[in-house]
């Protein structure tokens, strides 16, 4: 499954057709799913990662959770 998403975020692909497979992985666009260790949002970041690139606290709204997900993944392809 790791393998699975990391080839996904990966992969040449336009851009939100990247956050759209990653959103459906995750929770098929659940907006509401809380994961097992708290994950929020419908791509599933830990509050206190999501607080690190964000000071909202609107988990359950997809335009910020996008946006989110977008700066962590934009960091996180620079590092790797």
């Amino acid at each position: 499954m790791i393998l699975l998403l990391a080839t996904l975020l990966m992969a040449p692909i336009h851009a939100e057709a990247r956050y759209k497979a990653l959103s459906l992985v995750e929770t098929g666009d659940n907006d509401k799913a809380v994961g097992k260790r708290g994950e929020v949002s419908r791509y599933q970041i830990l509050p206190h990662v999501w607080k690190v690139y964000s000071s909202s606290s609107s988990y359950r709204n997809p335009a910020i959770a996008k946006t989110v997900a977008r700066r962590i993944m934009t960091e996180r392809e620079l590092l790797f």
